[in-house]
């Protein structure tokens, strides 16, 4: 069920105790009941109310959802509609309240139009995860014919004859791709939501040992990828403070040719940096802070000196709900990042900026 909208409510209040007598007191508020036809509201808490507190406000109690205000005020608000003024004073501790409902903020329940294509999306996703659970269990570690799947589920023809060798750098494929026989289907393999691997293996090359001079370059570009990916988390897994100096590189991380640039009055078109980059700059709140984040392969260190203030009139607002969700999800990502580190989680653990709400 939907929940209750919340009712701005303001009032007027008569205090008894200012009063030498009840006829004085329910005189002054009858007065205040015969000069609702020819005042505004706001008129007469300027003239009548003696709730200090909230004269100046025009009497603004703020919003209520029904639960805020003593059992008698709330039963009240609930029958009033926006503007309207409840013109039968309440009687509460001896004082009397009038009470007006300026504001209603309901909870916004979208058209169909609106959420169409949202519905679309999520009733072909739940179709497309049934499709992959039921290829699982039919096929998944099994040794049925490579043309049945074929069949069942319609794909091209073209690919019955197609054979590939696969390159197994991707060492997730290569586990999957080994753990299964010949003629048989491997696990299933879930690259992101919608993208899913699934391999049949149809032969078997002989192994083979190739000259070492011939894969010498290979081999070096591999093994210094596979150092620089280990030695870039050993950096930004250190809690030693960093400075941002080329000396400091050099001698505490044994790095060559290191830079370190200084840039001026940027802002989210520059092109001296990347989109993740970008993300990263104008979504921290840490300014005078060193700062490391590991964005793909690459370990991204800055410091934000200082930020100069923007216009909100040069964004509109879909952009600016954008920049709020981006902001979030990378926050998020950073703070899965600092577990992680502490406590060896696994580093696939991602953000989606699509679905994460924060």
């Amino acid at each position: 069920s939907l929940p209750k909208p919340e009712k701005r409510v303001s009032h007027i209040m008569i205090i008894r105790e200012n009063y030498e007598s009840d006829d004085a007191f329910n005189s002054r508020v009858e007065e205040v009941t015969n000069n609702f036809e020819s005042s505004t509201f706001a008129e007469l808490v300027n003239k009548f109310t003696e709730d200090d507190g909230t004269k100046e406000a025009d009497g603004d109690l703020g919003f209520t959802d029904g639960q805020i205000f003593p059992e008698p005020f709330e039963s009240r608000i609930s029958s009033l509609n926006v503007n309207e003024i409840n013109s039968e004073p309440i009687f509460y501790e001896s004082n009397a309240h009038f009470l007006y409902v300026t504001e209603i903020n309901a909870t916004e329940i979208a058209s169909y139009e609106d959420k169409k294509s949202d519905l679309e999306n999520e009733i072909k996703q739940i179709k497309f995860e049934e499709k992959i659970t039921e290829i699982s269990e039919n096929f998944e570690g099994s040794s049925a014919a490579f043309e049945t799947f074929m069949e069942l589920y319609n794909l091209p023809n073209k690919l019955n004859t197609e054979k590939t060798y696969t390159d197994l750098s991707n060492l997730q494929i290569a586990d999957i791709v080994f753990g299964a026989n010949l003629n048989n289907w491997s696990e299933i393999l879930k690259v992101d939501d919608d993208e899913f691997i699934l391999a049949f293996i149809t032969d078997i090359q002989e192994s083979f040992q190739d000259d070492f001079t011939s894969v010498k370059e290979k081999a070096r570009e591999l093994l210094e990828a596979k150092l620089k990916d280990a030695y870039i988390e050993e950096i930004f897994a250190s809690d030693e403070e960093v400075d941002l100096s080329n000396t400091f590189f050099a001698s505490k991380f044994s790095l060559k040719n290191v830079e370190v640039e200084q840039f001026l009055d940027i802002d989210r078109s520059t092109s001296l940096f990347s989109e993740n980059q970008v993300a990263e700059l104008f979504t921290t709140d840490k300014i005078g802070v060193v700062q490391k984040r590991l964005i793909g392969t690459d370990l991204f260190i800055f410091q934000i000196t200082k930020r100069n203030p923007g216009s909100l009139d040069r964004i509109s607002e879909e952009e600016r709900a954008s920049f709020i969700l981006e902001s979030n999800g990378l926050k998020f990502q950073s703070l899965l990042e600092e577990l992680q580190k502490s406590y060896t989680l696994k580093d696939s653990l991602k953000i989606n900026n699509n679905t994460t709400q924060i």
